[in-house]
């Protein structure tokens, strides 16, 4: 089973993969939301303050792209900053666990 330093470690480097997607021009402000960056996510994530406080930040994006686009590369690289930072500052996850990934995706033959 995945344990929540696990959920943790996986969601903050979601955020930085996806903020260098979207620097990259490789997926959208709204795919990323879908992803990670939503309201939705934040409240998995309200008994952890920073990562909540990390998606927060992100969700914002959107408003960026409508009314302040230039501002977007800044803002993504600070939200990938901080991700990175509260990621290298998580203890490391007993990986031996069961595979993460075999309990979101069906299984496939």
């Amino acid at each position: 089973m995945t344990t929540g330093n696990d959920l943790r470690k996986l969601a903050l480097a979601m955020a930085v993969g996806l903020c260098d997607a979207i620097g990259e021009g490789a997926i959208s402000v709204d795919e990323a939301s879908h992803y990670l960056f939503s309201p939705r996510t934040m409240r998995l994530f309200s008994s952890d303050q920073e990562v909540a406080g990390i998606i927060h930040l992100a969700t914002e994006f959107e408003d960026l792209v409508q009314l302040a686009p230039d501002a977007l590369p800044d803002a993504v690289a600070d939200v990938k900053r901080r991700a990175l930072v509260a990621l290298k500052a998580t203890p490391p996850c007993d990986y031996q666990q069961d595979f993460w990934l075999a309990e979101l995706a069906p299984t496939r033959g």
